[in-house]
C-alpha cells in the first residue's frame, strides 16, 4: 500500500537531519513516496502588481528567482542521490519546488491538503515557522483544516526507530494509533511501546463512544470492553488496530502505567529513559487552545532530538 510523505527542505543543516530520519525509520520500504518541497518566496511586486501579474508570482521568470529555484534544485538531487545510494529506489523521490506569498507553512500545509498527503515531515525549524502560522493572526482561518494532515516534527536528530505513543480511552488517542499502524504495518525496523499515564491535575478523558462506533464498529467497542476490565483496556484497543494492520505483535510492548503530576512530564521523562527517539500523539479538538496547545505543546517545548507526531 502506497503512503505518500510531503517532505520540507529548506537547505539548511535541518535537511541532513531530515535525510538521515528517512534513512532512520523507512530503510527497505519501497511503497513509501517522499516529496521534497522548498518553497521560495514571491518576487517583490507592489501590490497592484501582485493583482495583475498573480502569474508572475507563482512563476516568476526574473533572473534571482531562477536561481534560486536551480539552487534549490540542485540541493534536492543532492539529498536524493544520497538517499539512493543508500539502498532506496529513486521511483521513490519526488521533487516541488513552488513560489509562494505565503508563509512556508501555510502553503506547505495546504499543498499536503490539496493532494491528499499522508503527512508532513518537518524539521525544527519548519516548526518555528508553523508555531508562528498556528499562533498568529491566521490561525482562526486554518484552525479546522489543520485537523486533516498529520504533521511529524524532528527536534535534533533522532537516532532509532523506537516508538512510543501514549494511549488512552480517547477516541483521539486511537486515531493516532490508526495513522501510526497506517504507516508503519509493514515496517521492518519500528519497535511500537504504548505507554499510558494517569495525571494528577488532569481529568480521565472521556472514551467518545459514538466515535469509536464510527470508526471501528459497535461489535469491535463491545469487545474491547468485555476482554478488559481492569480500565486500561485502551492497551488491548491499540494492540487490536495494530494487529488488524499487520504490524507483528513481538514488536508491539506496553509499559508499566504511571501516575505523574501531568502527562506531558512523564511522557517526555519515559522517553528520555528508554531511549524512544519517537512520539506518537493523538490530539484532541479543541478550537480554544489552538494546534500545538496543551500535551502536544508541552511535548514538542522539551522533546530533544526526538521525532513528535501530531494526529488529528
Amino acid at each position: 500500500m502506497e503512503r505518500k510523505i510531503l517532505v520540507a527542505l529548506d537547505g539548511s543543516i535541518q535537511d541532513t537531519y531530515t535525510a538521515n530520519y528517512i534513512q532512520t525509520i523507512f530503510k527497505d520500504q519501497p511503497d513509501i513516496v517522499f516529496t521534497f518541497a522548498t518553497v521560495l518566496p514571491s518576487p517583490n511586486l507592489s501590490q497592484s502588481r501582485q493583482l495583475l501579474d498573480s502569474a508572475e508570482l507563482e512563476k516568476p521568470h526574473d533572473r534571482g528567482s531562477l536561481d534560486r529555484k536551480t539552487q534549490s534544485q540542485r540541493h534536492h538531487d543532492t539529498v536524493i542521490k544520497r538517499l539512493t545510494s543508500q539502498g532506496f529506489r529513486r521511483e521513490q523521490f519526488e521533487s516541488s519546488i513552488v513560489f509562494s506569498t505565503m508563509s512556508p507553512a501555510l502553503k506547505l500545509y495546504s499543498i499536503a491538503q490539496e493532494k491528499l498527503y499522508d503527512a508532513l515531515l518537518l524539521a525544527s525549524r519548519g516548526l518555528d515557522l508553523l508555531t508562528t502560522l498556528i499562533t498568529g493572526s491566521t490561525s482562526q482561518a486554518i484552525l479546522k483544516k489543520s485537523h486533516t494532515v498529520p504533521v511529524w516534527v524532528l527536534n535534533g536528530e533522532p537516532a532509532n526507530a523506537n516508538f512510543m505513543i501514549p494511549v488512552d480511552n480517547s477516541s483521539n488517542c486511537m486515531a493516532g494509533i490508526d495513522h501510526l499502524a497506517f504507516i508503519l504495518h509493514d515496517n521492518p525496523n519500528a519497535v511500537i511501546t504504548l505507554f499510558h499515564c494517569t495525571s494528577l491535575i488532569k481529568n480521565t478523558p472521556e472514551t467518545g463512544e459514538e466515535r469509536f462506533y464510527l470508526k471501528w464498529g459497535k461489535e469491535w467497542q463491545e469487545q474491547m470492553h468485555s476482554t478488559d476490565k481492569t480500565s486500561h483496556y485502551h492497551f488491548f484497543a491499540a494492540q487490536m488496530i495494530l494487529k488488524a494492520a499487520g504490524f507483528p505483535t513481538t514488536r508491539t510492548h506496553t509499559a508499566t502505567p504511571v501516575i505523574d503530576i501531568e502527562p506531558a512530564r512523564a511522557i517526555i521523562r519515559y522517553s528520555e529513559k528508554d531511549d524512544y527517539a519517537n512520539i506518537v500523539l493523538g490530539r484532541r479538538p479543541d478550537t480554544d487552545k489552538g494546534f500545538f496547545k496543551g500535551v502536544s505543546d508541552r511535548v514538542l517545548a522539551n522533546a530533544k532530538n526526538s521525532a513528535v507526531w501530531i494526529v488529528g
